[in-house]
């Protein structure tokens, strides 16, 4: 499946957030998600429709694959309860809601399952930050990503795999205070160590034996959710909270 086309647009009632929890929550693909939405935006399913939507999801399909997807019981269950909340027959999903299902999503036994549950959290905080006047686009999206896993259960194994090492972390007091408390961590992290050449490895004990490394930024990124980072801090702080407007740390987001 390649990507969504750019011409994709969510339904407004429910809202993306909605589609993307409760399809998730099916164990749906995220294409497959957006396809049951663009379905719902052309208002039926038939052949004609069926390809259209594939199109908009960013499937390459032909009519009878696109047949099969629109025939799904996934899909169909999605559209069913999009078609109850549209008409009152069910109510919304509150804020408090789709973050406990994204929590169910994330502590799911499934690693693909959980990937998504990171995903979606990562996508909901970003949307908050951009609702407090927090700039879409600072620099610090990779970090937000990276907190996000940390956050999780297994988090921070799981983050290694997806970045295939620790050559380039942007939370590396967090990420390896993390991972060394996960099971196979140590294990993991050795492996990683062992493939840097002789430079990256001054390098990495010398930050890691540095507490003030890439600090400002932590403080940005952990204040944002309120919570102290998993990682070694600075005794004299005391105060992380995000209404203090840390410091925004610019420089040390190339670190």
């Amino acid at each position: 499946m390649a990507d969504a086309a750019t011409d994709f647009r969510w339904p407004n009632d429910p809202a993306q957030d909605w589609w993307e929890v409760q399809g998730a929550s099916l164990g749906m693909t995220a294409d497959l998600i957006r396809f049951a939405a663009a379905l719902a935006k052309l208002g039926g399913q038939d052949a004609k429709k069926n390809s259209v939507a594939a199109r908009l999801a960013g499937i390459n399909c032909g009519r009878t694959q696109a047949f099969r997807y629109a025939r799904s019981v996934a899909v169909k269950k999605l559209l069913d309860s999009a078609e109850q909340i549209k008409t009152g027959k069910r109510k919304r999903l509150t804020e408090e809601e789709i973050d406990l299902k994204i929590e169910d999503l994330i502590n799911s036994p499934d690693a693909a399952t959980v990937a998504r549950g990171i995903e979606l959290r990562a996508k909901r905080h970003a949307q908050h930050l951009q609702h407090e006047e927090w700039p879409e686009d600072d620099g610090f999206g990779d970090w937000r990503i990276e907190r996000e896993y940390l956050s999780a259960p297994n988090g921070g194994c799981a983050f290694l795999l997806l970045n295939g090492g620790i050559g380039n972390l942007k939370l590396l007091h967090d990420t390896y205070a993390v991972v060394m408390g996960e099971e196979y961590g140590s294990e993991l992290w050795a492996r990683y160590y062992a493939q840097l050449n002789d430079q990256a490895r001054a390098d990495l004990d010398r930050f890691l034996a540095d507490p003030s490394y890439q600090l400002t930024a932590r403080k940005k990124i952990w204040g944002e959710i309120n919570k102290p980072p998993p990682g070694p801090i600075d005794t004299g702080v005391t105060d992380w909270r995000v209404n203090n407007r840390l410091t925004e740390a610019t420089s040390d987001a190339a670190a």
